[in-house]
């Protein structure tokens, strides 16, 4: 868990000091992004399905599994 303090930094917890670290790292990691995505103005916010797609995809991905398959439009295919 991560969370951004305005005009100070952040703060970042885990169950381990590396977990922790590592949190921390990716927190810093994502707003350097930002910032860089600044530059070229103001970046597009994803719609909600979109994250909820992105967020789905990401906890595969910490457990150890592959992204879904995706269909001709970059979308993750339907399981069915």
């Amino acid at each position: 868990m991560a969370c951004l303090l305005g005009q100070h930094g952040q703060i970042s917890l885990g169950t381990t000091l590396e977990s922790t670290l590592s949190m921390a790292m990716e927190v810093e990691t994502l707003a350097r992004m930002y910032v860089h995505a600044l530059a070229l103005g103001e970046p597009p916010v994803l719609p909600d399905d979109e994250m909820e797609r992105v967020i789905a995809q990401m906890k595969r991905m910490s457990r150890g599994l592959g992204p879904e398959p995706e269909d001709s439009n970059g979308r993750a295919r339907e399981k069915g």
